[in-house]
């Protein structure tokens, strides 16, 4: 769980390290260039998440039962509420109006959510869709009319990927997100989800 609010905790660094070694000691370029692929892929922590991901949606829902877990608490710490819908956990109406921004909702200091800004209600009319200033507002704005991946919305909006990634379950829920092809790199290793504003 801890990876679902931190990609980053998932790269094992003295991997990393280990092969940035063996880049510097090689001396033939080959090795070189296949070692720099191997040191891509180990320190990205995107390598890992639908791994982990998949490993917490196939447990998620019977390791809450087993410990009276509600999708609550998870949702408070960070797991992004498509993967709790994935996992069979829902969320309860209280939660529901702490993610689409409503003020009154009792939390204690100890217990407030480490997550994203919260989101302003939609509405029909001409209302924002996420509140002023907040994290997933600024997220949002950067978003622009181009294609974009989630690394490309952590770096323009200098936001964790669980922000990202609660604006872009918000966007799915109202229509208004759209995944494309994944672009062909030419490069090993899976490619990046690419999505659009419809």
């Amino acid at each position: 769980m801890e990876a679902l609010q931190d990609p980053n905790t998932a790269v094992d660094w003295d991997e990393v390290e280990e092969l940035a070694a063996q880049i510097a000691e090689a001396t033939d370029p080959v090795r070189r260039v296949l070692l720099r692929a191997e040191w891509r892929r180990a320190s990205d922590p995107a390598t890992y998440m639908p791994d982990l991901e998949a490993d917490y949606i196939a447990f998620a829902a019977q390791w809450a039962q087993a410990n009276r877990v509600t999708g609550d608490d998870f949702f408070y710490e960070g797991v992004p509420l498509q993967v709790l819908r994935e996992a069979g956990l829902g969320i309860s109406e209280e939660a529901r109006a702490y993610a689409d921004g409503d003020d009154d909702m009792d939390v204690s200091d100890d217990a407030a959510p480490a997550g994203p800004a919260p989101a302003a209600a939609e509405s029909d009319g001409d209302e924002p869709m996420f509140e002023e200033g907040s994290a997933m507002e600024s997220v949002y704005s950067a978003i622009g009319n181009e294609p974009f991946t989630i690394n490309d919305l952590v770096d323009r909006a200098d936001a964790s990927r669980s922000t990202v990634r609660a604006v872009l379950d918000k966007l799915e829920e109202a229509g208004k997100l759209e995944e494309l092809p994944p672009l062909d790199t030419g490069t090993a290793g899976r490619a990046p989800k690419r999505y659009q504003l419809t």
